[in-house]
């Protein structure tokens, strides 16, 4: 009878253990058949989580900002954490996911079960079964919650211990709103944040450049050499990164998926040796990891962590080589939603909004403005009229979606333009204007040559598609009623001329592709005026907060005194090209792809 109430006070007051966390959990957690590596826990395959386990065992004040791709082994750091803690370091905890049906799954597929493997925590499993419910655990020494970080979670009780799952995905603001919570624990409270890739200059990209920034890097077996993984390094056809064999290119320019997935290596960007993506060699290659050190200009207690798929998903890489071809494509048909995804759930990095600067990373071609081009196919004339006078561009296109620039610069008139149009042999049915100015005189002109007229729309999924099959998608552009220069006249219905309405968003993120030089085959001549290049670097992709509801939208916007005529003279030659097929032939290659093929 005394030893059973002896025995949980002399538990209670029992010191700490003295292990490291990842040494405890080895020794206390078994995993269940809810994890893909079922028995007692281990991180021979996740070595990578070890140096934040081991700092959140440190005593003190802790923030750690951790970044990586979906399924990597964020989520176990916080679960470890959290079990060492019920045993270790008691106090009260609050795990945040980014809304309500999340933290509910997130409880029940995966916290309580990880607590209810570890002996030293199913102890203290409160025997009133109003004490343990599917978001909330009170214990007799301390309490768990897990709930949606909003507002009225946000004005919680003083929390020790604070979790942030995909802090990302939260309000803007709400990650500060939390941290408050936790001023009353100053001295010895713990704030984790696990997320993918945020948003370039979000909360969470703020704080991973507070922090000490650490990357992990995997080891060569073969120079014996550390170094961070990327999917490529500094230009395309740099050594290093993640490669596939050109064999796996059919003859008409598409990628056979399956020999991509079955040919694809990790190339060492010191010793170019490749390694193929196994099992055996995700274990070699980061058995000798280790995180790069921690900077010098990091907030005092504030660790930031990064790994990429390479790291985490290496045996995967064939299946990830093909999604990224297939975001690739998409990006060929103006939607870059995911590349985004790639970029933020596998590369663990931050989405700049457009994937591009406004710095133009493209390099000029071998050629000269109207050099003759023997695999052009087609060939367009895209306008842009301003009040008294136009900016015009002349792009060859081949068969395979390549493009050369022909002509680029500013019109005084309309017969201007025509003689353009001539002695740049571009047909009548491939000149496109925009019609967002002066529409009226722009349907006419176009009627009277035979032109096409063009408008941008503030259109930011596009246009719904249904194929013949009757599946529906997405595209940049959209067919409509041909416009009439003579409409509320008597003239009206005398003549009209095809309008095409076109996406300004989805052309522009597009482009910004081809600008930053993501997407290869778009060249420009050697001899390429000044005035195309400002007017190229003039647009850019930036957040805004809504006032009323707080949410961050990304936006173009125009910067420099250049003006962007030409930026938009590309654009329609973008859609110009997508309503001729040549993109969705998928026979544009990526600057990845050319260094394969």
């Amino acid at each position: 009878m005394l030893s059973e109430i002896t025995e949980p006070l002399c538990q209670t007051f029992a010191p700490p253990a003295d292990l490291e966390v990842d040494a405890w959990a080895r020794e206390n957690i078994v995993v269940g058949a809810w994890s893909p590596w079922e028995g007692k826990f281990s991180t021979d395959r996740t070595p990578w989580i070890v140096e934040p386990l081991r700092i959140l065992g440190r005593p003190g004040p802790r923030r750690l900002t951790i970044l990586g791709p979906a399924a990597g082994g964020k989520s176990t750091i916080s679960e470890v954490f959290l079990a060492w803690l019920i045993d270790n370091a008691p106090g009260f905890c609050v795990w945040y996911a980014q809304d309500e049906e999340a933290a509910k799954e997130f409880a029940e597929t995966r916290v309580q079960r990880f607590l209810a493997s570890c002996e030293r925590v199913s102890r203290w499993f409160p025997g009133n079964r109003h004490a343990k419910r599917t978001q909330a655990i009170h214990f007799p020494h301390m309490s768990f919650v897990i709930q949606a970080a909003n507002e009225g979670n946000a004005q919680s009780k003083h929390i020790r211990h604070l979790i942030c799952d995909e802090p990302w995905m939260y309000k803007p603001g709400m990650l500060a709103q939390l941290h408050k919570r936790t001023t009353r624990f100053a001295h010895n409270r713990t704030i984790i944040e696990t997320s993918t890739g945020s948003l370039e200059g979000d909360e969470v990209d703020q704080a991973w450049q507070q922090g000490s920034r650490q990357r992990w890097q995997i080891f060569c077996p073969h120079c014996e050499e550390l170094h961070v993984p990327r999917w490529t390094f500094d230009r395309a056809d740099s050594p290093g990164g993640v490669k596939w064999s050109p064999k796996a290119k059919r003859e008409n320019g598409t990628w056979d998926l399956r020999a991509v997935a079955e040919s694809t290596t990790y190339q060492c960007p010191t010793c170019q040796t490749h390694h193929a993506a196994t099992s055996a060699n995700a274990y070699i290659v980061n058995r000798n990891g280790s995180y790069t050190l921690p900077a010098a200009d990091s907030m005092p207690n504030h660790f930031s962590f990064h790994w990429n798929c390479i790291a985490s998903d290496f045996s995967q890489l064939g299946a990830i080589a093909v999604e990224f071809l297939m975001a690739k494509q998409a990006i060929k048909r103006g939607d870059t939603s995911l590349f985004q995804e790639f970029t933020q759930k596998k590369l663990a990095e931050a989405w700049s909004g457009e994937s591009a600067s406004a710095e133009i990373k493209y390099q000029p071609s071998d050629y000269m403005l109207g050099d003759p081009w023997a695999e052009e196919a087609r060939r367009f004339l895209t306008i842009d009229k301003q009040r008294d006078h136009f900016w015009a561009v002349v792009r060859a296109w081949s068969a395979n979606g390549n493009s050369r620039l022909v002509w680029a610069g500013r019109v005084s008139t309309w017969v201007d333009l025509r003689n353009l149009q001539q002695s740049n042999a571009v047909p009548d049915r491939q000149v496109l204007v925009d019609s967002g100015y002066s529409a009226t005189e722009v349907y006419r002109e176009c009627c009277r040559y035979g032109w096409i007229a063009i408008k941008g729309e503030a259109r930011k999924g596009g246009y719904e598609f249904t194929n013949e099959d009757g599946v529906k998608s997405r595209r940049i552009f959209s067919l409509t009623s041909p416009a009439d220069p003579g409409l509320g006249t008597a003239e009206q219905g005398m003549t009209t001329c095809p309008l095409v309405l076109i996406s300004d968003e989805m052309t522009s993120d597009a482009l910004a592709l081809f600008r930053s030089g993501e997407v290869a085959g778009w060249t420009v001549a050697k001899d390429t005026p000044e005035e195309h290049v400002q007017q190229m670097a003039a647009r850019v992709k930036r957040s805004r907060v809504l006032p009323r509801t707080n949410q961050t939208v990304w936006e173009w916007a125009t910067v420099g005194k250049h003006g962007e005529h030409l930026w938009d003279c590309e654009r329609m030659q973008l859609a110009a090209a997508v309503m001729s097929g040549f993109f969705d032939h998928s026979k544009i290659i990526t600057t990845e792809e050319k260094n394969e093929g």
